[in-house]
Formats: C-alpha cells, structure tokens, sequence
C-alpha cells in the first residue's frame, strides 16, 4: 500500500538532511554533499536529471514506460551505457521539478503506464525522487530501475513509495564484480 504525499514529502526533508553524512549507497562515504562534497559518486546535494523518454522495450507489462534517468553512479561497470553522466554526474541538467511534473503529465496522456527512475542509480537521488514522487499523482505506477546497491536506509524511505522494484543485477560473482564494476561487495 502506498504512503500520502505527506509522508513521502517527510521522507524527502529526511533525505535531505542525511546528506550532510551520505548513507544512501553500499558505499557509505559519508561526505557532506550539503556541503557541496561529492563521494564515490561524484554527485553533491542537487539531483540531475539528463534524460526523459518514452520508452517501449521494457519488460513487457511495463510498457510504454516514462524513463526519467539521474546523473551519478555508486558502480563503475566496464559495460556502461551511460558513462558519460557517470563520470560527469554533475554536468547533467539540476532537477526542475515544474518541468517534469509537465513531461510526467505528457507522458501518461500519451499512454505511459508507469514512471520508471533509473540512472546512474536513482538511489543516490533518492532525495529530489522522494520530492518529486510527493507532487505525483498517486495513482501513478512507480518503477525504480536500479542496480540494487543502496542502503538500508535508502530501502525504508521507498518502502511504501515504489510499486516496482526492477533489479538491473551486474553480476553475481564478487571476482566478476570487482574486476567488472569496481565494487568487492556488490554481491552481498
């Protein structure tokens, strides 16, 4: 059961504030973004979007999704398909929630049936998605596409946001996940 705008909005200022010691990833830096400190990946305290789309090769009940991708990444997959927003978390558009909220609206009349956030990794935005997800209609089917490498903390502020969780899993052998993404534990 979905959570009221109110409590995601809460979860939102919550997030917010942990920023000044970044817990939202498995990496656990610390940094102080609010502060305009960036850790592993490279993103401080503002939430960038670099792309919006309608997308028809999802998974089949998905489809037609509304692909709203954040800048920053917790991996370093020697297969990226975005790296450039990866290494350059930071040169990707601030997050106008007005505008979105439009493109949201443009897209569900032209037939989105969910709203799918995915980067990067949307965790480490999990802030300005919480923001934006409280001026959502509620009704809207939430996707979060990720590669499944955030904090526990991250996973409490989405309990009760998200309807979909979508496993983008790398690999399942921590040799591979070291050599491949740069991350020793990314399978446990």
């Amino acid at each position: 059961m979905k959570i009221d705008a109110n409590a995601i909005a809460s979860r939102a200022q919550a997030a917010r504030q942990s920023l000044s010691s970044c817990d939202f990833c498995a990496r656990h830096c610390a940094v102080n973004r609010l502060a305009g400190d960036t850790g592993f990946c490279g993103l401080d305290a503002q939430t960038r979007c670099f792309r919006e789309m309608l997308h028809d090769a999802e998974e089949a009940p998905l489809n037609p999704s509304h692909q709203i991708y954040f800048s920053g990444c917790n991996l370093r997959c020697e297969f990226c398909s975005v790296l450039e927003w990866v290494e350059q978390p930071q040169a990707a558009a601030a997050l106008d929630v007005s505008q979105l909220l439009q493109a949201i609206a443009l897209r569900r009349s032209q037939g989105a049936k969910t709203l799918n956030l995915l980067g990067g990794e949307p965790a480490l935005s999990v802030h300005g998605i919480l923001a934006l997800l409280a001026r959502v209609d509620p009704d809207t089917q939430v996707v979060w596409n990720s590669n499944m490498y955030y904090s526990e903390l991250c996973a409490q502020w989405l309990d009760g946001v998200v309807d979909i969780f979508l496993a983008d899993l790398k690999c399942a052998n921590p040799r591979c996940s070291e050599r491949l993404l740069g991350a020793t534990d990314y399978c446990d």
